[in-house]
């Protein structure tokens, strides 16, 4: 089962050293921001006599010079009766930080196509309510112009009417 360790921390890049010498070298490989935060929050854990497991998620350099991620879950345990040790796991999850940040980049883009989505849905509710208003505007304009069209059109007819049945015969003709 050691060796299964051993193989699994070459498969993923770890130095054979971590594996021989544990946290000396591991603590070498975590970045100086995360290796602080590491080192306050499980000596912390250590000092209070804490019982609860730390879970930490740390960014470190493998053995190949490229970089990746460590999940860390350790705890304060009585190793003899007042001494006390740290004893945790560490995983790499660096494939799971790769999908994550994936899926936060295609989250982004769904959001950004999303918002011009709902600014085109905007700009087409406002452009259909606008020819709506054009639409009832016009109808009002024609209705109103044939209304002013049509009265003094009627009353000329009419005039015309009335005179064509008073003019004589020959002048009938001409008209």
């Amino acid at each position: 089962a050691a060796s299964d360790v051993y193989k699994r921390q070459i498969a993923v890049g770890w130095p054979a050293a971590v594996s021989k010498n544990g946290w000396g070298a591991l603590r070498r490989l975590i970045d100086p921001v995360d290796r602080r935060e590491l080192l306050q929050t499980l000596f912390g854990a250590w000092r209070a006599r804490d019982d609860r497991v730390c879970q930490l998620e740390l960014r470190v350099r493998r053995a190949d010079g490229s970089s990746g991620w460590l999940q860390v879950r350790a705890l304060a345990v009585e190793h003899r009766v007042g001494s006390w040790r740290l004893a945790g796991i560490f995983s790499d999850i660096s494939d799971h930080k790769a999908l994550e940040a994936h899926f936060a980049e295609r989250l982004e883009v769904s959001a950004a196509l999303l918002a011009s989505q709902t600014e085109l849905a905007h700009a087409a509710q406002s452009a259909r309510d606008e020819a709506e208003t054009n639409v009832r505007l016009r109808g009002s304009f024609l209705a109103n112009m044939s209304h002013e069209l049509r009265t003094p059109m009627h009353g000329l007819i009419g005039m015309a009417a009335v005179s064509y049945t008073h003019l004589t015969l020959p002048t009938k003709r001409i008209v």
